[in-house]
């Protein structure tokens, strides 16, 4: 399965299945962020998903639990 994550304006993310765009995991990651996530990134292994905002130098690290 190959995973996708979308940010949203309100903070919050999701994971879905490239393909068919389906959620990957039942509630979605509502990080720290209170403003739009501008940056995210996968470890190389796909165990760890970073997400970062574009006003703050805070990243927040999220184990990819799926």
């Amino acid at each position: 399965m190959r995973l996708t994550a979308i940010g949203f304006v309100n903070g919050m993310v999701r994971l879905v299945d490239a393909l068919s765009l389906e959620d990957c995991i039942a509630q979605p990651f509502n990080n720290t962020h209170r403003e739009a996530i501008t940056h995210i990134a996968f470890s190389h292994n796909c165990d760890y998903l970073a997400t970062a905002v574009s006003q703050s130098r805070f990243v927040s690290l999220n184990q990819c639990l799926f």
